[in-house]
């Protein structure tokens, strides 16, 4: 998510109109023409740090209301030096910040010292609701 999304901030800046303003071109390029699935390593995250400290992808940031764009992404991107290593591993918070969108209802069952848990995950986009505000 981390790559894609800072594949998406490189072409809205296109789109608004905003690549002008973005300083770092090399970075800009490279992640323009990186494969979605490519690991980030030194060079890409390098590339993603440089383009996240830009004042013009930074503009682009400042108008993701006019896209779609996972906000949580902001805390991958301020954290980007620890990510790109080779001996990287998630923390806590880097699972907790992890997002995976959820269409309909899906129910989770844990037993954690002999007590059951269920927890439901609901699709929270205007269009997902329909499916679930019925169960409250």
């Amino acid at each position: 998510n981390t790559l894609s999304t800072m594949k998406t901030l490189v072409e809205q800046a296109a789109a608004l109109n905003l690549e002008s303003e973005v300083q770092c071109e090399e970075s800009f390029k490279l992640i323009a023409s990186v494969d979605e699935t490519t690991p980030i390593d030194a060079t890409v995250g390098q590339a993603i740090k440089e383009l996240w400290a830009d004042p013009g992808i930074q503009m682009v940031w400042d108008r993701r209301g006019e896209f779609q764009i996972v906000e949580s992404l902001k805390y991958y991107f301020q954290n980007i030096d620890r990510l790109m290593t080779e001996d990287y591993l998630p923390t806590k918070d880097d699972i907790l910040y992890a997002r995976v969108r959820t269409s309909g209802i899906v129910t989770e069952r844990y037993s954690i010292d002999g007590s059951s848990f269920e927890m439901y995950d609901v699709g929270g986009q205007r269009n997902e609701r329909k499916k679930w505000i019925h169960c409250f």
